[in-house]
């Protein structure tokens, strides 16, 4: 179980995320930062992914979708430790610093970020915004669960 006295601070837990998710060049150091089911599904897709199941995939898009981006068909068939570390590596390199912290249950956190995004707007750039980040506490560290970007987009850093 759980104990939010024997862990460090949430914001703490997602700093060290950050940075190692920054630093990664594999999913396997990512990995104990992210929920235990997260974990576990993300290994089961990885060890069910074959260069053939990827080619598959790629034929099928295409069947579907003729005119779909090469981005695109990479990101549907590209192997998940991949898929999951680029997206990691995105998430963590806009990242600036931790706003505010709320305890929205004995084992969750929300932490309020402020962050970097390229966002243009009637030509005029907005280059910081804010997002929401989940956090489970499991063991004795708060885990990276869930990410969303705010819709509202700044001028300067918030």
């Amino acid at each position: 179980p759980f104990d939010a006295k024997k862990a460090p601070s949430p914001d703490l837990c997602f700093l060290k995320f950050v940075e190692t998710a920054n630093n990664a060049t594999t999913l396997d150091q990512v990995l104990p930062y992210l929920p235990y089911a997260q974990q576990r599904v993300i290994k089961e897709e990885q060890q069910r992914w074959s260069p053939q199941s990827a080619a598959e995939t790629r034929a099928q898009h295409l069947k579907l979708n003729p005119s779909i981006t090469a981005d695109a068909l990479e990101f549907f068939s590209e192997a998940p430790y991949v898929r999951e570390l680029n997206s990691l590596k995105d998430i963590s390199g806009k990242i600036m610093r931790v706003r505010s912290i709320k305890y929205t249950g004995p084992n969750t956190a929300v932490l309020d970020v402020a962050t970097r995004n390229n966002c243009r707007m009637n030509g005029e750039d907005y280059p910081y915004s804010t997002a929401d980040v989940e956090l489970l506490g499991q063991g004795n560290f708060w885990m990276f669960d869930k990410y969303r970007d705010s819709s509202m987009h700044y001028k300067a850093p918030q």
